[in-house]
């Protein structure tokens, strides 16, 4: 079986190989926080991991945004950020 490698193809592959370690180095370098963010600085689904000592020997925290409204102006209204102590996985 032969493929057809033209130019654009070469191209296309390439790109999509570069994006995908990308990727993957951005989301290896975000590392674990040492405390939590500010409320509103999360995007809404935005996870980031937090050791801050509050969660049981093991486990680390993972917050969760909940996003920020339009005008960015924080009320007592603004939906919070959550949080829950799950599974620390083993050092790669």
């Amino acid at each position: 079986m032969r493929f057809d490698l033209s130019p654009s193809r070469i191209f296309v592959l390439g790109a999509s190989a570069a994006l995908a370690v990308g990727f993957s180095l951005a989301a290896s370098a975000q590392g674990i926080l040492k405390k939590p963010p500010q409320q509103g600085v999360l995007w809404g689904g935005e996870i980031v991991f937090v050791d801050d000592g509050t969660c049981p020997s093991g486990q680390i925290k993972m917050v969760i945004g909940a996003g920020r409204p339009k005008n960015e102006i924080i009320l007592d209204t603004t939906p919070k950020d959550t949080s829950k102590c799950i599974v620390r996985p083993p050092p790669s």
